[in-house]
């Protein structure tokens, strides 16, 4: 899974999107396991830049 989400991050990141969008910016969005939240884009998770996504325990 990881290689995946490493991949969807990079390619939003050179996708350019304010080329198709003039203004957008990307917002927090999140994609999901049975085990885990895997949550990209956060403000509250933005202390390291080069971690583009954070992965939390999905409870139940």
């Amino acid at each position: 899974m990881p290689h995946h989400l490493n991949r969807i991050a990079e390619d939003l990141v050179k996708a350019k999107l304010e080329n198709y969008w003039p203004g957008f910016e990307l917002a927090a969005y999140a994609s999901y396991d049975k085990r885990n939240v895997y949550l990209f884009n956060h403000p509250k998770f933005s202390n390291n830049p080069q971690c583009t996504y954070h992965i939390l325990s999905w409870d139940v």
